[in-house]
């Protein structure tokens, strides 16, 4: 019995002995399992991040906040985390079962911020650095996101565009230059070379977005950074994350609102016999007859008697109720948002792809802005020291119908001017319009034919934007990384002006205009940064790059005239056929050229040192060479600093208090844009009409020349933006309450501008000089007070901001002033020494003369009879020598605003939430240049708005207009102070109800979350403006006008009011 033991011992042995190279990894694997919990509630978390620290291996918790990972040995550390909530981590020590509690976060102070080139704990920064709340922001549908920082961010202020497609306008701490004032905008490390890129930027894909105020933050971008810097992330999956696909989309309507009251076709009429009588000439029109009062006709162009096929006989029946033209050229349109999006990732890698599809027509008819999206980007640890990855960005949209740009021959302009006795249509079911001079029925172009026959005109581009980059690890704390990123764009444009026959002063001919090119640009970056903390106490951030970058523009316009046919599918520039009369003397075929290559070369770095966690040093310092200037090369410092005094121990007692921060900075910032490709000039080719040259003392026929296009300045410089930042952070209550204080002052020294020259013989642009200073300082506040991070039944936040800044042009270095847009003989804003940019000037309307009395008393304004002057405006005698004249004209209104503000309130119960969304502006002054048309006779017989029935009369003596006229009467069209109104506004910006559906139901068919929604957006607007929107941007879209013309209403295409139903699923 014992042998047969002992046999039995020796085979188990044997046995046991032969497996123990199969069992010793197995044996050494550890099975960590566990759930996650609320700390607070005891609620389960799930999709909590739960990592073996220093490596890749991990998983995420499930529905039930349970986790099961393999170790190997037992003795490592798992890292959890979870937004919202403190990192934590825990020792295994051989423990089979860890049951962890995560609490709520109650500071944010620990959030990382892109602050350039790399990242840095928001507690440690010294800049002035704001962090959008994408998640909150993203609930306004929009389709640039620049929009989505309106009213977000204390400090930024956004102009919204009302055509869908055009890109808002966007300015950091005001304006520090007449010229370029758009912030740089990067994308994941790579540089968008202009704003209206975003628009191409799918809102979906964005992760963070984070906005460099200040010198200290914005100083590593040097030769770019003096209007701020826009750094937006997009996102990426996580490591070991099971794929997650997201299916998000929205559809809805929008319509116009607050259209203005014009006269109707009887109202017309009486207007017009009133204004005779105050002539003192004998009612009478062709319209409306020869009588004691206006009758309305029954046609208002052709023989009724004769057939429409006529010759010349279009025979038009008169709208005798009077058509009205912003009902016709407005309507009701659709809007529709389709995101697909896959994220997920593995120990060695992680990815997002996305797909998106915009289709947003406008309320004006015939506008639309349709654009497809695609992104991918990848990250991989190709070793566990070296990660490369890439993000990769395809876009295609396409803007149709009239531009919104158009000064003041734009559809809105038209429909003031319209006369509503004209039908859209005539009785051949044609367009109707004025016909001839000789119907009185005005000059303005039928609008709706306009926009019908726009409706074709596009603006198509196609983009690839993205970078790749490989990061390795070379030691501990030192990190090197090489990035490339590419931006490139193809681009056409055309739009055809055609004939309208049905006008007074009908066009002699049509003409095709197309615009076609591309915009590229490269950078590539090489960066090193070390982190070291010595004794505990000592921290230190160093960071160094070199950088180049180089962008080109070639673009083509080629216009031709006289098209046989206007049929949309045979408007190609080969298909005219006769000359081309907009420029006289011109070929058949006009064609600009334009290339534009700049490029830089930069070498910055960057020291940040914490002492004691608790005092803050950062110094930059970045070197730039510009190939838009000779003496090229400039050098841009930056101090911050910082002290965190709520880490004091003489804070500790201070319960309230969880965080006080000081900080502040000083530093230079560049502006080294110039619209020219050279700055020895720029060259333009000449066509052989002006090209006949001799070649060797004899003509070999035309050969294309070159001249000047714009005179170059071998002196020119950068602008240079001297900048200072004081601010204080402040947290209350653990922080539930928190509070940010920054006051700002800029000065910003050779402005760069082309200032206006005396018409010479030269076809040449005046140079861009150095021309003088200007000033911006202000103070911006942001509060935000609540719980909705933290779990339970009902949450909550509430967040405010409010911005101010003050401009003035200090210095213009021999220049009197500046004067914007010149239209019909007339500039509205001029910009001057000791005034704020683009600042409105004209005369002082002191009221109405109400008798011949107050005309002689008064000083003299040019009337020849005291009773002229009566029911005239009076203009106030500015200079005090008694005539009035242009040398009393002034500063009469101011754009920009004493301040800007947003509001929101976040509310939620259970399953439900809403979202509430303020947004206005205090104090700015708008230009109302529509009153021009619909005020007053400067186009006799046309249109006009109803408050024409405010007019003058010895029985309306509080009346806000003259008396009526035939004509235009004592320059009141000129620019004056009755043009200016109050542009502030109040605008519920937007409102959502939305409600998310219970996990245990959704964990039954496999979605792990999905909410549906309804909102409505532009729900209302409180303000005194009696223009179309008080948004108001700018006339031209040249950017070294644009903000010469600020404030000015020319006829903006409005913000509509929008109601959507969204629905967002993930699984």
């Amino acid at each position: 019995m014992f042998m047969m033991k002992l046999r039995l011992f020796t085979k188990v042995l044997i046995f046991s002995l032969a497996m123990c190279p199969i069992l010793v990894p197995v044996l050494a694997q550890v099975q960590v399992a566990g759930k996650v919990l609320d700390g607070d509630t005891n609620d389960p978390l799930p999709g909590v991040s739960v990592l073996v620290e220093g490596t890749t291996n991990g998983t995420i918790t499930d529905i039930n906040g349970d986790y099961n990972l393999s170790v190997a040995t037992g003795s490592e550390i798992l890292v959890f985390s979870f937004i919202g909530y403190e990192t934590l981590k825990v020792p295994v020590e051989n423990r089979s079962q860890l049951d962890i509690n995560l609490k709520v976060s109650t500071t944010a102070l620990s959030e990382v911020v892109v602050v350039g080139y790399t990242s840095q704990s928001k507690q440690t920064v010294t800049g002035s650095i704001a962090t959008l709340d994408t998640k909150k922001a993203f609930e306004t549908p929009v389709v640039n996101a620049s929009e989505a920082l309106q009213g977000r961010v204390a400090g930024v202020s956004v102009i919204a565009a009302g055509q869908p497609g055009d890109a808002p306008i966007v300015r950091v701490r005001g304006f520090s230059s007449p010229n370029l004032n758009d912030p740089l905008y990067i994308v994941d490390g790579a540089q968008i070379v202009d704003a209206a890129a975003m628009a191409d930027l799918n809102p979906g894909d964005i992760a963070s977005i984070n906005i460099l105020k200040d010198a200290a933050a914005a100083s590593i971008y040097g030769a770019r950074a003096s209007n701020g810097v826009i750094i937006i992330t997009t996102r990426k999956g996580e490591a070991s994350q099971k794929p997650t696909i997201t299916f998000d989309t929205y559809l809805g309507v929008q319509r116009p609102t607050n259209l203005p009251g014009v006269l109707n076709s009887q109202q017309l009429g009486d207007v017009i016999f009133q204004s005779q009588i105050n002539d003192g000439v004998t009612p009478g029109h062709a319209q409306y007859g020869n009588g004691a009062a206006p009758v309305l006709p029954d046609f208002i162009n052709g023989d009724p008697s004769l057939p429409y096929s006529t010759s010349d006989n279009r025979i038009a029946s008169a709208n005798q109720s009077g058509t009205n033209w912003f009902d016709e050229i407005f309507e009701e349109a659709p809007v529709q948002n389709y995101y697909i999006s896959a994220n997920g990732g593995t120990e060695k890698g992680r990815y997002m792809m996305s797909v998106g599809y915009l289709n947003k027509q406008g309320i004006m008819l015939n506008t639309d802005f349709e654009r497809f999206s695609a992104r991918a980007n990848t990250e991989f640890n190709v070793k566990d020291n070296v990660r490369v990855g890439q993000h990769l960005s395809l876009s295609y949209s396409e803007q149709t119908g009239v531009p919104s740009k158009l000064g003041d021959d734009n559809p809105v302009s038209l429909a003031y001017r319209s006369n509503p006795l004209v039908p859209v249509f005539d009785d051949g079911g044609n367009f109707a319009g004025t016909y001839s001079t000789a119907n009185e029925l005005g000059n303005a172009r039928n609008p709706v034919a306009e926009l019908e026959r726009a409706k074709n005109d596009l603006n198509r581009s196609f983009r690839i934007f993205g970078d790749a980059y490989m990061e390795v690890d070379i030691i501990e704390g030192l990190t090197a990384k090489t990035s490339i990123g590419i931006n490139y764009q193809s681009f056409l444009s055309g739009s055809f002006t055609a004939l309208n026959p049905e006008h007074s002063e009908p066009r002699g001919e049509n003409a095709l205009s197309e615009t076609d090119g591309f915009q590229s640009g490269w950078v590539w970056t090489n960066t090193l940064v070390y982190e070291k903390t010595f004794a505990d106490i000592h921290n230190f951030k160093i960071l160094g790059g070199v950088e180049a970058l180089e962008t080109t523009l070639r673009r083509k316009r080629i216009t031709v005239g006289d098209f046989f046919l206007e049929d949309p599918d045979f408007l190609i520039p080969g298909a005219g056929s006769g000359p081309l009369n907009i420029i006289p003397n011109t070929r058949d075929e006009s064609i600009v050229t334009t290339f534009q290559k700049n490029s830089l070369f930069s070498v910055f770095g960057q020291l940040n040192y914490t002492l004691k966690d608790r005092y803050l040093a950062t110094f930059t310092l970045r070197r730039d060479e510009s190939s838009n200037f000779i003496d090229n090369t400039d050098i841009f410092p930056a101090l911050g600093l910082g002290w965190i005094i709520s880490e004091e121990a003489f804070m500790n007692g201070v319960v309230p208090i969880s965080n006080l921060k000081l900080r502040g900075s000083f530093g230079e910032l560049g502006n080294q844009f110039v619209p020219i490709s050279s700055p020895t000039g720029d060259v333009f080719i000449l066509d052989q009409l002006f090209g006949s040259y001799n070649f060797d003392g004899t003509s070999g026929g035309n050969r294309p020349g070159a001249a000047l296009f714009t005179v170059g300045n071998p002196d020119l410089s950068w602008e240079t933006s001297q900048q200072l930042n004081i601010g204080l952070d402040i947290g209350l209550l653990k922080n539930d309450l928190s509070l940010s204080l920054d006051y700002f002052q800029i000065d910003t020294k050779d402005l760069i501008f082309a200032p206006r020259l005396p018409s010479t013989g030269s076809i040449a642009n005046p140079p861009f000089r150095n021309i003088g200073t200007m000033t911006n300082n202000g103070i911006e506040v942001q509060v935000s007070y609540g719980n909705f991070s933290k779990p339970g039944d009902f949450r909550y936040d509430l967040s405010l901001n409010i911005s101010t800044y003050n401009n003035e042009l200090t210095d213009l270095r021999g220049s009197s002033f500046i004067i914007g847009k010149v239209l019909r003989g007339n500039s509205f804003t001029r910009t001057q020494q000791g005034q704020p940019i683009s600042s409105f000037y004209g005369q002082v309307v002191e009221g109405i003369f109400q008798n011949e009395e107050e005309v002689r008393e008064h000083a003299d304004q040019g009337f020849e009879d005291p009773a002229d002057g009566v029911g005239r405006f009076k203009y106030r005698d500015v200079n005090g020598d008694s005539v009035i004249n242009g040398n009393d004209r002034t500063f009469i209104g101011n754009p920009h605003p004493d301040f800007t503000y947003g509001f929101s309130a976040n509310l939620a119960y259970k399953n439900f939430d809403l979202s509430l969304f303020f947004q206005g502006s205090q104090g700015n002054d708008i230009y109302n240049y529509t009153r021009f048309f619909s005020d007053f006779p400067s186009f006799f017989n046309g249109g006009r708005s109803d408050r024409v029935l405010d007019s003058w009369s010895p029985e309306n003596p509080g009346a806000q207009l003259p008396a009526l006229s035939e004509r235009v009467i004592n320059g009141e069209t000129n620019p004056n102070s009755y043009f200016v109104e109050d542009g502030s506004y109040l605008r519920l910006k937007n409102v959502q109800l939305g409600y998310n559906l219970p996990k245990s139901l959704l964990s039954r068919i496999g979605f792990s979350n999905a909410r549906v929604y309804v909102q409505a957006t532009n729900l209302f607007t409180i303000t005194d403006y009696e223009g179309l929107d008080p948004e108001i941007g700018s006339l031209s879209p040249s950017l070294f006008t644009s903000n010469l013309d600020l404030g000015v209403d020319f006829g903006s295409f409005p913000l509509a009011q929008t109601y959507t139903l969204g629905f967002r699923v993930d699984f």
